[in-house]
């Protein structure tokens, strides 16, 4: 696994973005990953998640992924796949996830058929964005996660997306603070699915 580890003031030009996945059973922890830059990134820009690959003999351990801080980052250009993906396991949740001070752009062109998507479980595969493929929300989509904080996030697009900005799915404890976000006509920014211990604060358009 990955404990304490800082990545920190990097620039990613016109390749994939930042992954932060665990497989087999192992473990991340107390990452801290802030001032980065991101320009023309195709597919996605943030994505955290644990996948039970498990190709490890006997492996009975889940995978886990907590204490993540991510702050600090700029991302412009970002593929119509999705801009920031954050998914557990059924059986085990992220822990602890934050971020804050995000701005990201989408390329967007998101559709309604896009925003009824029913992203699957990621299995026993490696945990690839590109086997979820298109998601139903063009900026951030978290699923399975305990304790996810997001302060200070603004999402918009380039070319029009008729899928909400941020659809959270089993979380348990959310808070979004000075959340922004640009909305086609007629779609709702937010989208909330077994949510408990929801805060919003100076976020207007999260209804």
């Amino acid at each position: 696994g990955f404990r304490n580890c800082t990545v920190a003031n990097c620039t990613f030009r016109s390749c994939r973005g930042l992954a932060l996945e665990e497989v087999d059973g192992g473990i991340m922890d107390n990452i801290t990953i802030n001032n980065i830059t991101m320009m023309d990134v195709p597919d996605y820009a943030i994505y955290i998640t644990t996948g039970k690959r498990n190709r490890t003999p006997n492996v009975t351990t889940p995978s886990r992924a907590r204490n993540i801080l991510i702050s600090n980052v700029i991302a412009d250009g970002v593929g119509k796949m999705s801009g920031i993906q954050i998914m557990g396991l059924p059986e085990q949740p992220l822990e602890g996830i934050r971020l804050e001070n995000i701005r990201l752009t989408s390329k967007g062109g998101g559709t309604q058929a896009d925003a009824a998507i029913e992203p699957k479980e990621l299995g026993d595969g490696y945990p690839e964005p590109r086997k979820l493929g298109t998601l139903p929300a063009y900026g951030v989509f978290a699923r399975h996660v305990k304790g996810l904080e997001l302060a200070n996030i603004t999402v918009d697009f380039q070319t029009n997306d008729l899928r909400p900005a941020i659809i959270c799915s089993n979380v348990n404890g959310l808070e979004i603070d000075n959340f922004k976000a640009q909305t086609a006509t007629g779609v709702s920014a937010a989208q909330f699915d077994d949510v408990t211990g929801l805060d919003v604060r100076n976020s207007p358009v999260v209804k």
